[in-house]
């Protein structure tokens, strides 16, 4: 059920009382009630580095989305520009760990997933919606793409929020890691039930990796709202604090 909610009740209550407002922030409040539930205590998190390449800065900056790919006009919500830049990064530490060697279409992949979104409820156009923009739209990065990657990626945005078994939905590579790395963003949402569940995932994900992402959406969003950082600016500092991004 949509409804419109009282703009000073914080986000985790707002959720919490089933109140889905169409537009949602993460705010102060909600913020430090999930880095609490989230036990964060700026332990280190052991990286792999054998296996981890840093994500080249240039190419993370040609895949951040443009304003106007948006439907939306703010694109600050929890399903806005920091939600698709995490995505990326933790698409590219997926791909690594799973030892991808051409990650360019999984990355694409995750830079479109969530841009036609119109609200911040199920929304359950919006990877058809997406995904036929991807498939129209020309930009600089689509064509390094053959016609086969195009259609990969066209696929696994399509279906990215929805529950399938078709059997070229078990065979898209693209597709399992995207929605490996959108779960993993789950835990920037203040409510316990919508926290990602490693049984439904169609890939194993490292422990460090669960644990990275949790201490990384912390990271950035307190950057953001408690610091004012810009977003772009405050994922990269995240990122490079931890060397992910060079």
């Amino acid at each position: 059920q949509t409804k419109v909610c009282h703009k000073m009740k914080p986000l985790y209550r707002q959720l919490e009382d089933k109140e889905y407002a169409k537009e949602q922030f993460l705010d102060k409040i909600s913020l430090l009630w999930l880095k609490t539930q989230l036990n964060i205590n700026n332990k280190s998190i052991k990286i792999p580095r054998d296996q981890i390449r840093p994500l080249d800065k240039t190419l993370f900056s040609s895949l951040i989305p443009r304003q106007e790919w948006f439907s939306r006009r703010n694109t600050s919500g929890i399903h806005g520009l920091r939600h698709i830049m995490r995505v990326i990064i933790f698409t590219h530490l997926i791909c690594q760990t799973k030892r991808i060697k051409s990650p360019l279409s999984y990355l694409i992949a995750a830079a479109v997933h969530d841009i036609k979104r119109e609200d911040d409820t199920s929304d359950k156009y919006h990877g058809l919606n997406a995904a036929n923009w991807f498939l129209k739209t020309d930009f600089r990065i689509k064509r390094a793409l053959n016609k086969n990657e195009i259609q990969n990626i066209y696929w696994a945005i399509r279906n990215h929020n929805l529950a399938s078994n078709d059997a070229n939905d078990t065979k898209n590579n693209i597709l399992k890691v995207l929605k490996c790395a959108d779960a993993l963003d789950r835990y920037r949402l203040p409510r316990r039930q919508f926290w990602m569940k490693r049984k439904l995932l169609p890939l194993k994900i490292s422990s460090w990796l669960i644990l990275f992402a949790k201490n990384f959406i912390i990271d950035t969003e307190e950057k953001v709202i408690i610091q004012k950082i810009e977003p772009k600016k405050a994922i990269l500092d995240s990122a490079k604090k931890y060397s992910i991004i060079v």
